[in-house]
């Protein structure tokens, strides 16, 4: 075989030829890189921090409770009752009155009568505080039944009387100073009911001329006279239009020494 020039070009061109004949065609996506490939940028290491698992809902109370609980956290638990021993009075112990505006008081109770030789009841039984049930008790009992008898010649059975405690302003007015009976320091006086069933009332028999009824007047003067020397502020018939049916009575604080009195 001639491997002179010539020859080895021939063969170099048969080998190339046979070579050509083995590559796919160009439609079968295979692609002959012309340059070396650039590998791939080496992946970024995983974060070694471990996620938090997250928290599992409490299921100790459910959405049904919670609301009634935050009720009942809300709610403020009733004042136990003060206790209060009188000399002359009969009373029920009451928790604390508790109003708005500035209304209530400690020690409440529901004045169910006056004992001793009196032995005098209240239609209906008002609430008012400890203090004032003894003062209107001792006053009833030292006073009011000497008075019955010397004007009346009989013995009371009953006083009938306002609510006692009221929160309001004085004289049911929109503004002004609180009213004494929102502290639990005042009461109204109605009438009186004797043991034969007579009542005097103060709006009926407060005045007048005819001599038959002049006993009912005398009674009634004699004890709002009598209330002056009690309490700190009486008002009763001609005091103000307010007071033209009933006797108002307080205990409320008057001047720097809480000492004047003010009686009408």
């Amino acid at each position: 075989m001639d491997f002179t020039g010539r020859g080895r070009c021939l063969i170099a061109a048969a080998f190339l030829a046979a070579t050509a004949a083995c590559l796919p065609d160009a439609g079968y996506g295979f692609v002959v890189p012309s340059v070396t490939p650039v590998p791939d940028k080496r992946p970024e290491p995983q974060s070694t921090v471990v996620p938090l698992p997250v928290p599992k809902p409490d299921l100790s109370v459910s959405e049904s409770t919670a609301p009634q609980e935050a009720d009942a956290a809300e709610e403020i638990p009733e004042a136990a009752p003060v206790p209060c021993t009188l000399q002359f009075a009969d009373t029920v112990d009451l928790p604390a009155v508790v109003g708005e505006n500035g209304c209530g008081f400690s020690s409440a109770v529901r004045l169910a009568g006056v004992n001793g030789t009196a032995n005098v009841g209240f239609v209906p039984e008002p609430m008012v505080n400890c203090r004032f049930a003894g003062a209107l008790s001792n006053w009833i009992e030292e006073d009011l039944a000497q008075i019955a008898m010397e004007t009346k010649g009989e013995r009371l059975k009953a006083v009938h009387v306002g609510p006692g405690y009221q929160c309001r302003r004085r004289n049911n007015l929109e503004d002004g100073k609180l009213s004494e009976h929102a502290l639990g320091n005042a009461l109204d006086i109605l009438g009186f009911e004797f043991v034969s069933g007579d009542i005097v009332s103060v709006e009926n028999d407060w005045s007048g001329e005819d001599p038959d009824t002049e006993p009912r007047r005398k009674f009634l003067h004699s004890v709002h006279d009598a209330a002056c020397k009690r309490f700190t502020t009486v008002l009763g018939p001609g005091a103000d239009d307010y007071h033209e049916g009933h006797i108002h009575v307080d205990i409320g604080c008057h001047g720097k020494t809480c000492t004047y009195r003010i009686c009408q």
